[in-house]
């Protein structure tokens, strides 16, 4: 059987789970290896990682937000079940770009979340005794690392 997983999704059942196993060719691939196949892959892989696994260590479901605009959706109990209560954005502690920009960038997302019922969560990846989150050079630096989690909503005020 063929199981088609995202990069996240795949070493989260990896290394968090253990019930799958992954071979290149004929050889079983360790926990290390699949960390750095993947991260070589992917330059993302990293900051994605750690907050796939923040949110699926929380208990939610957590599928792409592609077609939110953002990173992750959450759900509840699964796609099947209920729709998306939550759309996702990383922000890293040393984003290069200014905060009005980010803003510029959220602010759609917002839009977007609200016409679909659905709220924002910036999810922000902090380094602690590192430099960036890029230093989590192995699955065991991952407690080098935190994601303060910020709910993004979008007031209306009427004058009725």
């Amino acid at each position: 059987m063929i199981l088609r997983l995202s990069l996240e999704e795949g070493f989260f059942l990896i290394y968090a789970m253990n019930c799958i196993e992954i071979y290149d060719g004929s050889q079983k691939l360790s926990i290390e290896q699949c960390w750095n196949l993947f991260s070589n892959a992917d330059p993302n892989f990293i900051k994605c990682y750690i907050i796939y696994h923040h949110f699926r260590s929380k208990g939610w479901i957590v599928k792409s937000g592609e077609k939110f605009a953002g990173n992750y959706i959450l759900y509840k109990n699964g796609p099947q079940f209920f729709h998306a209560t939550y759309i996702v954005i990383i922000d890293t502690e040393n984003s290069a770009s200014s905060d009005k920009k980010q803003w510029k960038q959220i602010l759609p997302i917002i839009r977007v979340a609200e016409t679909c019922k659905k709220e924002v969560i910036i999810a922000r990846i902090i380094t602690h005794g590192i430099t960036s989150f890029e230093g989590v050079k192995t699955p065991m630096n991952l407690s080098s690392v935190s994601v303060h989690e910020t709910l993004v909503q979008r007031w209306f005020i009427s004058d009725k």
